[in-house]
């Protein structure tokens, strides 16, 4: 279709040359550049003249911007665009701008920033003036400022003041000279005059006369300061000594006391050691004390030695037969010394000081060498020992006691054979060694405590604490060993089990280890009656137990119960505020008697309508009134119309500005505020520049006093110029003081909340407010604020 469409077009265009050419009478040819006017641009026939009047590609111009020269406020601009396909230009005006004024200042005014052009006036300086006070050496002046710019100057001088001086008269002491020196109570001008003489010095003697270790003195001081000296130094007397002497006894050391007549010094010297207990036979000859026999389990070890004898000295010493070899025993282990020179060494668990044992000697005689050794291995004592012939017969025996004169060191004991003499015809020949310990020398050979025995040592005897508690094995016990079955189980009752105390193997008393044994089970073997199941019991079949004459009974074979079936409409019961209504259906399925609750209802809102007590204000808690619902019987209630809290009855408490209520009691501190002006803060309080304090109090600049003295504690401000002050406070809970010397009227916006009071004394609970951190002040007459806080 496009194709056939253009072929027309063509054929059209051919017709229309055709005609053309027939028109003018000849063939045209146009010429390459070309011919415009404002709105259009073509190419013309090169036929010159009026001959030939026909164009081609006569078009309109396409502008584009070729030049731009901007607008400003004093020129207009001019936009220059040329046609893109023939070059044509046009060129359009550009209307001039506005001026672009900078704002007036105090010296110019309103000024174009693009060209010399001004409107209206220069402001004018806005001047600020601060009496500056004449000082004693500087002339007082008005400074003059602007509060728009840095313009400053001065006018009304004033004449310096001059010093006032003020004297301080310093009389003279005894090493300084007197002086009057010139201050000026308002400078730091000084300066001195009157100068006279030093006093010297009025000394005062004290003798102190000499002692046993200090020397005798004369202190010099002075009446009138602090001048000290000394003289006539004379030496010390010395100890004017007696003598105590006390004698060492078995276990106390000697001592010799030395004091002092003339004072409270002593000493002593010629320290002796005890005389330690000496044994006779098991008792203590000195004290009367008895001897410990040592234990065989606090004996360390016992060797025999049969490396250093002969049998041949004992034929040569003793006649008679020797029909058997002695036995030595010791803690029930046999030693025997076959020959002269064997020895036995007895170890010790700890060192003693001992000075006998004890030989029981049966069926023989023979002589023995005995050495005593401490526990660095040096021979302490040694003594010679024969025991007796023993003529009664066999198993008669008699102890033989082998004695030092004095108590030694010992830690091992060394038996030495020097001659053996076995009588004819004795079959038992033993000995029994006993070792009897006076005492320990430093550590114990302790024996722990049993349920038998308190804890002791096994060489001296010493005892400490009591008996241990009884042993019980809990874990794996063994009956008959470590347990009895003392009340057997039955399927009905419980069995008793006893333990056995491990080291005496009594029976507990303790009822931590007299424990319950298990019932033993019943065996519900005996099958009975079956029970039908129903909507609220299950169905079963009772066994009875044949273990026993028990009588017990179980229950098995559990049939689960018939669903219930809730379909028989009751009553409808009507929703509360408190409860949902809803209908009771009952079930069918038996004379089950149980019920369901259905077709729940949602509870009906509460009415708080039923106006009740009203509760009035207090200073600590708003009023209100109390309303009940009338909606259900919920006993519910509702507080509304909540009236503001009273005011706090204040009264002082210390002067430390302490505040209290004397209804509520809640007490109130002045947390005191800082006041900021164009010349410094100042600390109502306090009247400091710096203090701790968490309330500032910013007056915007409308106090302006002559003098900052005016800003210290307790005094008005005086206002000047100004109708109103405004006050915004950073505060915490607790109370706004306002202070003024006559009626005040004020307006305090608390967050969103605004409060009108006046008075010459104002409290403002902020109780009610206490998320608020600022708070407004605007005030018709001169006032003093302080915000005070809860004491916590």
């Amino acid at each position: 279709m496009k194709k056939r469409i253009t072929l027309i077009l063509s054929v059209l265009c051919l017709l229309a040359l055709v005609v053309a050419l027939a028109s003018c009478g000849h063939e045209h040819a146009f010429k390459a550049e070309w011919a415009s006017d404002a709105t259009d641009h073509w190419h013309v026939c090169e036929v010159e003249g009026d001959e030939c009047a026909e164009v081609s590609g006569k078009a309109a111009h396409t502008f584009a911007e070729k030049a731009k020269v901007e607008a400003t406020c004093t020129a207009v601009g001019e936009l220059t665009e040329a046609c893109s396909v023939c070059g044509f230009e046009k060129k359009t005006e550009i209307p001039m701008v506005a001026h672009d004024y900078a704002d007036a200042t105090c010296t110019a005014p309103k000024t174009c920033k693009n060209c010399p052009a001004t409107e209206g006036e220069a402001l004018g300086h806005d001047e600020e003036y601060l009496d500056i006070a004449p000082t004693c050496t500087e002339e007082g002046y008005t400074a003059i400022t602007c509060t728009r710019c840095d313009y400053t100057s001065t006018k009304d001088p004033v004449a310096a003041l001059g010093h006032d001086e003020e004297y301080e008269v310093i009389a003279p002491t005894c090493t300084e000279t007197g002086i009057t020196n010139i201050t000026c109570s308002r400078c730091d001008y000084t300066s001195t005059k009157d100068i006279t003489d030093a006093l010297g010095h009025d000394e005062q003697y004290e003798v102190i006369a000499p002692t046993c270790t200090e020397t005798g003195i004369t202190n010099i001081t002075c009446s009138r300061c602090d001048y000290t000296s000394t003289k006539d130094i004379t030496d010390a007397l010395g100890h004017d000594e007696q003598y105590e002497v006390i004698a060492p006894t078995c276990t106390e050391t000697g001592i010799t006391n030395v004091t002092c007549s003339r004072c409270d010094y002593t000493t002593t010297k010629d320290v002796t050691e005890p005389t330690r207990h000496k044994s006779v036979e098991g008792v203590c000859e000195a004290c009367g004390k008895t001897i410990n026999k040592a234990e065989a389990s606090a004996i360390d070890s016992v060797t025999a030695s049969h490396e250093a004898g002969g049998t041949g000295n004992i034929d040569k010493l003793f006649d008679g037969i020797k029909t058997s070899t002695g036995i030595y025993t010791i803690g029930g282990t046999e030693y025997s010394p076959v020959a002269v020179d064997d020895f036995l060494t007895i170890v010790l668990k700890a060192e003693v000081y001992m000075n006998e044992i004890v030989i029981w000697q049966t069926g023989n005689w023979s002589y023995a060498d005995i050495y005593f050794y401490d526990a660095d291995g040096n021979q302490t004592g040694k003594v010679g020992v024969v025991y007796d012939n023993i003529l009664e017969g066999a198993g008669d025996s008699k102890a033989k006691y082998a004695r030092l004169d004095a108590a030694v060191k010992v830690k091992s004991i060394k038996i030495v054979c020097t001659g053996l003499k076995w009588n004819d015809g004795k079959t038992e020949k033993t000995s029994e060694i006993e070792i009897y310990v006076n005492e320990c020398v430093k550590d114990h050979a302790w024996i722990e405590a049993t349920c038998l025995e308190v804890k002791h040592c096994g060489l001296c005897g010493l005892t400490e604490g009591e008996l241990a508690d009884h042993v019980y094995n809990t874990e794996d016990a063994v009956e008959g060993v470590d347990y009895e079955i003392t009340t057997a189980p039955t399927c009905v009752t419980e069995g008793v089990k006893t333990y056995k105390c491990k080291v005496c193997a009594e029976l507990a008393t303790n009822t931590d280890y007299i424990v319950a044994v298990d019932k033993i089970d019943h065996n519900y073997d005996v099958k009975g009656e079956t029970t039908a199941p129903t909507c609220i019991t299950k169905g079963y079949t009772t066994y009875s137990c044949s273990a026993g004459a028990c009588g017990t009974t179980e229950n098995r074979d559990s049939v689960d119960e018939i669903d219930h079936k809730y379909d028989v409409k009751g009553e409808t019961t009507a929703p509360t505020c408190i409860t949902k209504g809803y209908t009771t259906y009952s079930c069918s399925a038996g004379a089950c008697g149980t019920t369901e609750n259905r077709d729940y209802v949602d509870e009906i809102q509460h009415n708080y309508s039923i106006a009740g007590d009203v509760t009035d204000p207090t200073c600590s808690a708003e009023g209100y009134t109390t309303y009940s619902c009338s909606a259900g019987e919920c006993g519910l209630t509702e507080n509304k119309d909540f009236t503001i809290r009273a005011a706090h009855e204040l009264v002082p408490v210390n002067e430390f500005d302490i505040v209290r209520c004397a209804v509520c009691q809640n007490t109130y501190r002045n947390v005191t505020t800082i006041v900021t002006t164009g010349n410094g803060a100042l600390c109502l309080g306090c009247g400091e520049e710096q203090c701790v304090c968490n309330v500032n109090v910013e007056w915007n600049g409308y106090i302006k006093p002559s003098d900052p003295e005016q800003l210290t504690a307790n005094v008005a401000f005086t206002k000047t110029e100004v109708a109103e002050k405004e006050s915004a406070l950073e505060i915490g809970c607790g109370l706004i003081k306002l202070t003024s010397e006559s009626e005040a009227n004020y307006t305090i916006v608390i967050g969103d909340t605004t409060i009108e009071v006046s008075g010459t004394e104002v409290y403002v609970d902020l109780y009610k407010y206490e998320s608020v951190k600022s708070v407004t002040i605007t005030s018709d007459a001169d006032a003093q604020v302080v915000f005070y806080e809860i004491l916590k």
